[in-house]
């Protein structure tokens, strides 16, 4: 397989009526521990905000009619730091992750894509969890390339899982394998409040009844303030075995794929 130098890293954000979240990954991708050049590209599609940073790192595109799904919206952000980029992040607005994410990233790469299986959940106190999660990948422009992207799919609707499919399947296919890292980089905040979610076919009817996202929201232009993030409690006294919440690749242990650990949702 190929090798890949890294000297840029690009992260790719959606947006929706989040702009403290927003805030939020943007400081996290400030407080990157990394010596060569990165960028960040966010995707806004509510019409009614213009989302501002003054940052030479980060660009935001402020749409002026609503992408019809979330598959295009991330395809319209990749399409644009492809160019630039060595290896790309999905992000999502309302996520955190800690300042080695990039580094590890690069250091565990292996065939154009790098993977590991735990992350924490926002629970209180935050559970350290085991499974399959888009923000625990990256990839290079090559490998994007060949598997055409974030995909729409009628029977699974969700473009990231889609897009996880086809990285481990390749994987499998050539025989790769990541070394997981010691300790997890990514904290999930489980989908409350508003969604980043532009429109996924018939279920955003639901997912904005569960979701409350309403007309209650500021409109018009909104100067975000991110700030190096520098808070990592959420890291701090988790248990050492994971909670399995997803079928894992094999690629990572030789656990009994069958068994699930109840107590949280999926």
């Amino acid at each position: 397989m190929h090798s890949t130098t890294v000297k840029t890293a690009a992260f790719v954000c959606s947006t929706f009526r989040r702009p403290e979240r927003l805030s939020e990954a943007i400081g996290c991708f400030l407080a990157q521990e990394w010596e060569g050049r990165k960028i960040m590209v966010v995707i806004n599609d509510e019409p009614m905000q213009e989302l501002v940073f003054d940052h030479p790192d980060v660009r935001i595109i402020n749409r002026t009619e609503r992408i019809p799904s979330i598959a295009a919206k991330l395809n319209i952000g990749v399409s644009e730091c492809i160019e630039d980029a060595d290896l790309i992040f999905h992000t999502d607005d309302d996520d955190l992750f800690a300042p080695e994410r990039i580094r590890v990233a690069v250091e565990h790469l292996s065939g154009g894509v790098f993977k590991t299986d735990r992350f924490y959940v926002d629970t209180d106190p935050p559970v350290m969890v085991s499974g399959r999660n888009i923000g625990n990948y990256a990839y290079t422009p090559r490998v994007w390339a060949r598997y055409g992207g974030y995909r729409d799919d009628s029977d699974r609707p969700f473009c990231d899982i889609n897009l996880i499919n086809h990285f481990d399947f390749y994987m499998a296919y050539h025989g790769l394998r990541c070394r997981r890292p010691e300790q997890p980089f990514m904290l999930y905040r489980k989908h409350t409040g508003e969604t980043n979610l532009s429109t996924i076919r018939d279920k955003v009817a639901q997912i904005r009844g569960r979701s409350g996202d309403g007309e209650d929201f500021i409109r018009g232009r909104i100067e975000l303030s991110p700030v190096v993030c520098t808070d990592w409690r959420w890291r701090a006294d988790v248990d050492s075995e994971a909670l399995k919440v997803h079928l894992v690749d094999p690629a990572y242990s030789d656990v009994d794929l069958s068994r699930f650990y109840a107590g949280l949702e999926h």
